[in-house]
């Protein structure tokens, strides 16, 4: 499989998995301890999708030939240092919760939401132009 094809399959299983805990939190028959099963499952799939880019999307665009492609490369790489710590300090934030309060708490929806809407605005940008210019000039 290709490196663009797995991120992206991993694109909408991160959307997916987001709204699963989303859902849970409004869904009577979610119990407390499925939705902590999900922020972690949530976590450790975006832990391990960020580890793949930052090891074989950004480096290769570092080293393209096109300058485009390199500082595009370069500015996303930079994002992701300054968005990943506020992701995982949610996290960290919630995942030891009683999770009877995640479910009524509205700090926690406010956050996810937010969350949830930087994540897809970043994948909508990644898709449309950092996965562009990697297949356009790194292949």
């Amino acid at each position: 499989m290709s490196l663009i094809l797995q991120l992206k399959e991993e694109h909408a299983n991160l959307l997916h998995l987001f709204e699963e805990v989303r859902d849970g939190i409004s869904d009577k028959n979610t119990t407390g301890q499925e939705l902590i099963e999900n922020l972690r499952d949530l976590k450790e799939v975006l832990a391990a999708h960020l580890i793949l880019e930052d090891k074989l999307l950004y480096p290769k665009l570092a080293t393209a030939e096109n300058e485009e492609a390199r500082k595009l490369g370069k500015k996303f790489s930079e994002e992701m240092l300054n968005i990943s710590p506020i992701v995982f300090a949610f996290f960290g934030k919630y995942i030891l919760v009683d999770v009877s309060k995640l479910k009524n708490n509205s700090e926690f929806e406010k956050e996810l939401s937010g969350i949830i809407e930087a994540v897809g605005k970043r994948i909508e940008i990644e898709e449309s132009q950092l996965f562009t210019a990697y297949e356009k000039y790194c292949k």
